[in-house]
């Protein structure tokens, strides 16, 4: 199994870091404005992008300080793989720790995820801090992936 992680400080409170990771508009303003979502232990989120995208399931809500998802529909290499924003405050700001574990092999669709999330997680970070977060489809393409 292979892991992503990242970790990024923000200069907001954690409520509203958390607000940004379960509420619909705040996943749609940093993600893909093509969300659905509930901020609800079980529930069935949906992400879309140009030619699909995941679903993914709320396993664990823990206020302010923990989400985390299983993806339950989408790219084949994504299918049971864990997604979690771990959060702390830690001198004068929050602290997100994410993960998008479980993958079954390392490879270029991983390699080229990793930078995504880099890019999305500082596009969390604008919307929190500034108002206005650089969502699908308005994120920078890396490659012809997206």
């Amino acid at each position: 199994m292979a892991d992503i992680i990242h970790r990024i400080g923000i200069q907001a409170p954690v409520k509203k870091v958390y607000e940004a990771l379960t509420r619909q508009t705040g996943l749609a303003g940093w993600w893909t404005r093509q969300t659905k979502a509930e901020p609800k232990v079980g529930a069935i989120l949906e992400f879309r992008f140009t030619g699909g995208g995941p679903d993914m399931q709320v396993e664990e809500l823990i206020p302010h300080q923990r989400v985390q998802w299983k993806c339950v529909a989408g790219p084949e290499e994504w299918l049971g793989t864990e997604l979690t924003f771990d959060l702390k405050t830690e001198d004068g700001e929050t602290v997100v720790l994410f993960g998008h574990r479980r993958w079954q092999e390392p490879g270029e669709f991983m390699a080229h995820c990793s930078c995504k999330w880099a890019y999305f997680l500082l596009s969390l970070k604008s919307l929190v801090e500034d108002g206005k977060g650089t969502p699908y489809p308005d994120d920078r393409a890396i490659s012809h992936w997206g």
